[in-house]
């Protein structure tokens, strides 16, 4: 925006003259400044928006590499079931073989005091 020059308005004081010089210098500057925070504020969106493009690709990844609820209970409680079956086999065995196998036995006792465990620390 551009104001006449004071000289084409025509002023017929110098004092006149030189408000509207004034006024027109201090529209310049304003619409300057206006000018320049407008820039200013293009700019920072354009840093916000790359974030948020950045967030919601990481946000995909995320997902991609996360297992849902159901899924991840299915696994468990095959993983549990696994688990219950090769220790009655085990103790089965040892019951088979009447006790004669210590190694079986100890498999057992070991297998009784680990399987717990896993249950506990590895599958919530």
């Amino acid at each position: 925006m551009t104001v006449p020059d004071a000289k084409e308005s025509h002023c017929s004081l110098s004092g006149e003259c030189r408000f509207v010089t004034h006024i027109r210098e201090l529209i310049e500057v304003r619409a300057a400044a206006n000018a320049n925070a407008l820039r200013l504020q293009a700019k920072e969106y354009e840093r916000r928006l790359d974030d948020l493009n950045h967030a919601h690709k990481r946000a995909d990844e995320q997902v991609k590499r996360t297992v849902s609820v159901e899924v991840y209970d299915v696994n468990r409680r095959n993983d549990e079931g696994r688990l219950y079956a090769l220790e009655k086999q085990l103790t089965a065995e040892v019951a088979r073989r009447g006790g004669r196998s210590e190694i079986l036995a100890g498999l057992a006792v070991v297998l009784s005091l680990v399987l717990p465990l896993i249950l506990k620390f590895f599958v919530p």
